[in-house]
């Protein structure tokens, strides 16, 4: 089991890495850093979030910190140059504040194609999580590794189920009609009225 957080809210470098470290649970932050610079760019709605300078006390908790990209963009969608931008900007930026390498990438949205994926790679990623609704499991894709999100509608239930590796598909699997048609929408979408974030 991997626990992950995406974004970089302020509560987590506090409350949450200081209750995962006293039950001695690792998870991976995976930071968006133009939410977390001032006067950064981020498609991510307003929220309280952490600076930059507070991932070196995530890791102090024993996270791991990895990308998020800059902008929290739908990867998908974009051209390669602000693509490879978003891969290589936000990797640089937190190996320079953190003073080592950092090799782990979530896709935001967890929003990925075959061209992402490939870019993530030569962008330095030694992995990469998409979201998939689904376990993980040692036959997943390197760079699009399955997530389960955990909602409020989730019960204890659920989680126990998921850790016993039942309660949800296990990746890898192919994508249904529905997931198809809406990236393809999306990118349609994106292609008319540029990057924007969704939900």
């Amino acid at each position: 089991m991997l626990l992950t957080f995406d974004d970089g809210f302020a509560d987590l470098p506090g409350p949450t890495a200081e209750a995962l470290a006293a039950r001695g649970l690792t998870a991976t932050a995976y930071l968006t850093t133009g939410a977390l610079a001032p006067g950064g760019r981020s498609l991510l709605p307003p929220a309280p979030m952490m600076t930059l300078d507070r991932a070196a006390v995530l890791e102090r908790h024993g996270m791991e910190v990895g990308s998020h990209t800059v902008t929290h963009a739908q990867l998908d969608t974009l051209p390669a140059g602000p693509l490879a931008e978003e891969l290589r900007t936000s990797k640089a930026v937190l190996e320079d504040t953190l003073g080592h390498p950092v090799r782990h990438l979530a896709y935001p949205h967890g929003y990925n194609s075959a061209r992402v994926r490939a870019m993530a790679a030569r962008a330095g990623y030694e992995t990469a999580t998409a979201v998939r609704h689904a376990l993980s499991s040692d036959r997943d894709e390197r760079y699009r590794i399955a997530r389960l999100i955990v909602r409020r509608s989730h019960t204890v239930a659920d989680v126990e189920a998921w850790l016993a590796g039942a309660g949800a598909r296990v990746a890898p699997y192919r994508d249904g009609p529905k997931t198809v048609a809406w990236r393809w929408y999306r990118r349609a979408r994106a292609a008319v009225r540029g990057p924007e974030f969704a939900g």
